[in-house]
C-alpha cells in the first residue's frame, strides 16, 4: 500500500519525496513560497511515485529543479503551471500522460524534452512560458517535433495536428513568423496537417505572422487567444473554430473564411 502526500506547508527549500509515495495529491504543495528544489529518496531509483495530481505545485515561484523518477506515468492539469523560475526540467522515461496547462506560464524555462513514452498531451501545456525556444520528444509515433514546434500524429488518418508553439522570447526580442506546414513526414510517412490544437498559439508575443495552409480545417479552443498577430489565411479551407479560438485577438483585422461552417461558443470574442 502506498502513501499519497496530500499536503505541505514546511519552509524548507529542498524537499526530498519519500519513496513510498505513489501519489502527490492536488494542490499538496500549490503556492509554496519557500520551495526551491524538489528531490526523490535515493535518486527516485525505488521510487513508487506514479501520479502528480491537479495544482500540485501550482504557483511555486521560487522552484528551479525537477527530475522525475522513472514511475511517474502522469502529470496532472496545472501541475507545474506557474513555476517562473523552473528551468531545470527532466521529465522521466516511462511517463505516458501530460495533461492541459502542465508547465504553462513557466518563465524562464527554455527547453523542454519530451520522452518517447509520452502516449497523451493535453493542450496549453507550455502556454506562456515566454522563453521557451524549443520542444523536443524522442523517437515516438504519436508526436513529433518540426523546427521546434509540436506536433500530434493520427497514424489511422494519416493527419497530423499543430498542438504547442515554442513563445521565445518577450516583447523587448525580435519577433517572428511562422507558416504551418501543409505536410510533415515521421518515420518516411507523410501526414497532412489539418488542425491548430487548443491553446497552440496562445499569447504567443514575439510573432508576427501566421501563414494557414489550405488543408487546415480546425482551429482548437483559445488555439489563437491573446494575440496580435497577423494571420494569413488565403485559400483557406478551415470549417471549424474553436469555443474561444480568437479570445482577445488584438490584430488589425481578422477575415473569417466563407469555408467555416461552425463558430463556437465565443470564439471570436
Amino acid at each position: 500500500v502506498g502513501t499519497i502526500l496530500v499536503e505541505y506547508k514546511g519552509i524548507a527549500k529542498r524537499v526530498i519525496i519519500p519513496a513510498t509515495t505513489t501519489i502527490i495529491g492536488k494542490n499538496a504543495f500549490a503556492g509554496n513560497e519557500y520551495l526551491e528544489e524538489l528531490l526523490f529518496e535515493n535518486d527516485g531509483e525505488n521510487a513508487n511515485l506514479s501520479q502528480i495530481q491537479e495544482n500540485a505545485f501550482f504557483g511555486c515561484k521560487k522552484l528551479t529543479t525537477v527530475k522525475l523518477p522513472n514511475s511517474v506515468k502522469t502529470i496532472g492539469r496545472t501541475a507545474f503551471a506557474r513555476c517562473k523560475s523552473l528551468e531545470d526540467l527532466v521529465l522521466n522515461d516511462g511517463l505516458s500522460k501530460i495533461e492541459d496547462m502542465a508547465f504553462s506560464y513557466c518563465d524562464s524555462l527554455e527547453i523542454a524534452t519530451i520522452p518517447q513514452s509520452v502516449e497523451f498531451i493535453g493542450g496549453g501545456v507550455f502556454t506562456g512560458c515566454v522563453n521557451l525556444a524549443g520542444i523536443e520528444i524522442g523517437d515516438s509515433d504519436n508526436y513529433m517535433t518540426v523546427n521546434g514546434a509540436l506536433y500530434e500524429i493520427d497514424g489511422a488518418e494519416s493527419v497530423a495536428k499543430i498542438i504547442a508553439f515554442p513563445n521565445s522570447g518577450n516583447e523587448t526580442k525580435e519577433t517572428k513568423t511562422f507558416a504551418i506546414p501543409q505536410r510533415v513526414v515521421l518515420h518516411e510517412k507523410e501526414y497532412v496537417v489539418d488542425g491548430i490544437g487548443d491553446y497552440c498559439f496562445a499569447e504567443c508575443i514575439t510573432l508576427n505572422s501566421i501563414t494557414v495552409p489550405a488543408s487546415i480545417k480546425t482551429i482548437g479552443k483559445y488555439a489563437l487567444k491573446g494575440i496580435s498577430t497577423s494571420i494569413n489565411s488565403e485559400n483557406s479551407q478551415i470549417g471549424v473554430l474553436g469555443e474561444y479560438s480568437f479570445a482577445g485577438y488584438e490584430g488589425n483585422e481578422l477575415t473569417i473564411p466563407q469555408s467555416v461552417i461552425s463558430i463556437e461558443k465565443r470564439a471570436l470574442s
